[in-house]
């Protein structure tokens, strides 16, 4: 899956939405992709649009936020156990990190930890009644404006150079 076709897709589903807003046929978003089935017999390619929204990070999320839902553990009152979670899987994480570096690691392993410490960390975000965008919006405004320079593959903020 390509960057392009998520765009479109997301664009498509957009189109339809905002289509039925003004025919008075407002939806939540879990009904969009049964409308763009639906709607003009056009499924072959609509088909296509609902499987590569699926696979994207929007629908991942969705999927993540409602299983951490079903297994009760977004409340608000599980915000330290879902981060000290989200650590021991940071750990692990490393740990597949340091085998690979020593040429023992794997990389679909270490895609896994990947996966998990963001399944993890969604579930902390659940529990803060924050989101992914909300974080990551403030995250890029604070490096948008950062000034540096890349040194060895790191990037070294300004003030950090003249130290």
């Amino acid at each position: 899956m390509n960057v392009i076709n998520v765009q479109i897709a997301k664009a498509t589903i957009l189109k339809t939405l905002n289509k039925n807003i003004i025919k008075n046929k407002i939806m939540d978003k879990s009904k969009i992709l049964d409308v763009l089935i639906n709607e003009d017999g056009k499924s072959t390619r609509l088909e296509k649009v609902k499987r590569i929204y699926e696979m994207s990070l929007d629908s991942l999320v969705e999927k993540t936020e409602a299983w951490g839902d079903e297994k009760g553990i977004t409340q608000e009152d599980n915000f330290f156990n879902q981060w000290e979670k989200a650590e021991e899987e940071f750990w692990e994480m490393t740990e597949e990190v340091e085998l690979i570096k020593i040429g023992h690691g794997d990389m679909n392993d270490f895609k896994g930890e990947v996966g998990d410490v963001f399944v993890c960390l969604i579930n902390v975000l659940k529990c803060a009644n924050t989101t992914v965008e909300e974080c990551l919006q403030l995250a890029y405004d604070k490096i948008s404006k950062r000034k540096g320079e890349t040194i060895n593959g790191t990037f070294v903020k300004e003030s950090d150079l003249k130290k």
